[in-house]
């Protein structure tokens, strides 16, 4: 499973970093979660997250798909909250 995970995190950041147009970066995106259950978006987002040495990567898709699209749990109230947590916790690092 975390090979699986890796490959669509490369996937994504390969899709933002070279995209030409913002039409190409959402049919990629689609294409992607397309193959996706909503319990692996939801993994896909927490790996993200949680992971430090991942980078976050976000846009109006990703945003739609995380938090509209990802299977329903606990935490589905603060995903948004953790979501800012993580940022923070990347942004501290940085100055360290």
């Amino acid at each position: 499973m975390a090979s699986y995970v890796e490959s669509m995190l490369f996937l994504i950041r390969y899709v933002i970093e070279n995209a030409r147009e913002e039409k190409n970066v959402e049919f990629s995106m689609r294409a992607v979660f397309a193959q996706m259950t909503s319990a692996e978006k939801l993994l896909l987002f927490y790996v993200m997250i949680f992971s430090p040495r991942e980078k976050i990567i976000f846009s109006n898709i990703l945003e739609a798909e995380y938090f509209a699209g990802a299977a329903k749990d606990d935490l589905f109230n603060y995903r948004k909250d953790l979501l800012h947590s993580a940022v923070l916790a990347r942004l501290a690092m940085k100055n360290y």
